[in-house]
């Protein structure tokens, strides 16, 4: 009997990784109308991340946290 190896090759998880990256970015940006440059996510800058990922409905008019905290 031998003993399969169960963990995913490196190659397979990146190329899921890639791939759930894209589907995510392309929900959102069909979602909230926003886009990102054409490069590679890594040459992106954390703010234009932020202003990419940012939930507008998260925020209240005021600039506070639109979230409750107990």
């Amino acid at each position: 009997m031998s003993i399969r190896n169960t963990r995913p090759r490196e190659r397979d998880a990146t190329a899921d990784d890639a791939l759930m990256a894209l589907s995510l970015i392309t929900v959102w940006s069909m979602r909230t109308g926003r886009s990102l440059r054409p490069v590679p996510v890594s040459e992106l800058t954390a703010q234009e991340l932020e202003d990419f990922w940012a939930d507008d409905q998260m925020v209240a008019p005021d600039g506070a946290s639109g979230v409750s905290r107990p």
